[in-house]
């Protein structure tokens, strides 16, 4: 279903009447404002408000939040491409105009129900601790929603290009943080700037951190103050202010019972069989194989490996490891199809190679999505220190990882050898394409993708998704990004 203005006046009215305690909630599309029951009726026991909280993980089972959030970054940077054969994601590894991140449509469902959870729970139908934990889970999916869509659709903060169409160019998307209850609240509004975003977001994780300060869930397959932490790391990562990204991730770690895995726990670390919870994970999203996977066309894992392999690792990227004595080398494995048991043809990178993070252990193509791991909060720390943050060095930093991977210390790290431990570290979780773009770097494209080696400017309008007509045509508020029109 997209998110028309009509659509999203319907949002509230259709959750707040499916109460199904299954943990992948489906929601209805032909449900009128004028039948909806108020959040009062319908929040009026315990039942409903804790299945409606549901409903927000349930969102991250999504095909947006699961193989296009991990996967399609990877082909639109240069860590993956497509195998001869396959076309999925084809747009991204040949980057055609329109082919980038934008999740219109899922990431305002999600803030619609991270609204009504924080505005719309009335007091005493469940426990104040319990509505606290609740509600700052509310709030991080808020900022994680937005943080996503708005690197899609905009520059980072002060970043946007100094040539080009993009010269100049500050819009980010629209901040709504009030539940839509009723067709005269589905307003149009324009984009905010992407500074104004940045802002909102900053806030809703100090609310998090605040609320999920007073009552921790003990699984971390629950968002958990270390989660609201890391996002928030992450976030100021982007926005280029070097001490609260390394201040945030050090409180990230601090505050999580996540580990750094060592020696061979690093192969199997994605390996559901062998760890119910990845060791690593400071968030994981738990995903029942039976009922709330992608399936055989969808998933994370036929995209990478076990159907289709649609998406193999680039030479680039393959060339950065150690394969003698880097652990992360034995992700890596020869293309086979464990469901037809045969060797895959098209896999053209040396070696005929697929990864096997995302390799369905679980079954019916399934696996765990851990969305933040300590890995990536020392990533995090080593570039905000090399930047002149103070609390420690990037050298101590990066090489705490590098030594619990089996490979030798870097005594004097520069940012390219930080980028190519995530290009390592961080291969096929979503992330290479925005470390080249919230940088302003050009990305380079193998030979074997494009059948020569082709460089795309940040000067390239294609950094940013385009805004899909239909939600112009709605908004009439809305402008779309420059180059699109």
């Amino acid at each position: 279903m997209r998110l028309t203005m009509k659509n999203l006046s319907k949002l509230l009215a259709v959750a707040l009447v499916v109460f199904s305690f299954q943990a992948c909630t489906e929601v209805l599309e032909d449900v009128e404002p004028t039948t909806a029951i108020t959040p009062e009726v319908a929040f009026s026991d315990a039942g409903s408000v804790r299945a409606f909280r549901t409903q927000l993980y349930s969102r991250l089972h999504s095909f947006t939040y699961t193989t296009q959030y991990m996967i399609g970054p990877e082909a639109l940077g240069d860590q993956s491409y497509n195998r001869t054969g396959s076309s999925r994601f084809n747009a991204y590894s040949t980057f055609q105009f329109g082919a980038g991140m934008n999740h219109y449509t899922a990431a305002y469902n999600l803030i619609q129900d991270a609204n009504v959870v924080i505005g719309a729970i009335p007091d005493g139908v469940i426990p104040a601790a319990e509505k606290s934990q609740y509600q700052g889970e509310a709030y991080f999916f808020r900022a994680f929603a937005m943080h996503h869509l708005v690197r899609a659709l905009g520059y980072e903060p002060g970043n946007s290009p100094s040539s080009g169409d993009g010269a100049g160019w500050d819009l980010g998307i629209i901040i709504r943080t009030e539940p839509v209850l009723g067709l005269t609240q589905a307003d149009a509004r324009p984009r905010n700037t992407v500074a104004e975003v940045y802002s909102q977001i900053r806030s809703d994780l100090g609310e998090a951190i605040t609320l999920l300060g007073q009552n921790q869930e003990s699984s971390r397959n629950y968002v958990q103050q270390a989660a609201a932490y890391a996002l928030l790391a992450r976030v100021e990562l982007y926005a280029r202010n070097w001490q609260a990204a390394a201040n945030n991730a050090a409180s990230a770690l601090s505050n999580t019972s996540a580990a750094l895995a060592t020696g061979a726990d690093v192969v199997t670390m994605f390996d559901e069989t062998v760890f119910s919870t990845h060791p690593e994970a400071i968030f994981e999203v738990e995903v029942n194989p039976n009922t709330e996977g992608q399936g055989i066309n969808s998933s994370l894992n036929v995209y990478s490996s076990e159907q289709w392999v649609a998406q193999i690792p680039t030479n680039s990227l393959l060339a950065l490891y150690d394969q003698a004595n880097d652990q992360r080398w034995n992700w890596f494995t020869p293309c086979f199809s464990q469901q037809e048991n045969a060797p895959v043809s098209g896999c053209t990178n040396n070696g005929g190679l697929m990864i096997t993070k995302w390799f369905g252990e679980k079954g019916q193509f399934t696996d765990d999505i851990p969305h933040f791991r300590v890995a990536e909060m020392l990533l995090i720390q080593a570039e905000a220190y090399l930047n002149g943050a103070t609390g420690g060095t990037a050298a101590g930093a990066l090489n705490t990882l590098r030594a619990a991977r089996g490979v030798a210390d870097i005594a004097a790290p520069t940012i390219d050898d930080i980028l190519d431990e995530r290009r390592r570290e961080l291969a096929f979780e979503g992330q290479r394409f925005f470390d080249l773009k919230r940088l302003g770097r050009s990305i380079t494209k193998d030979p074997e993708v494009l059948g020569s080696a082709v460089t795309i400017q940040y000067t390239d309008v294609r950094f940013l998704d385009d805004i899909d007509p239909d939600d112009l045509d709605d908004n009439p508020e809305l402008v779309q990004n420059p180059g699109y029109n």
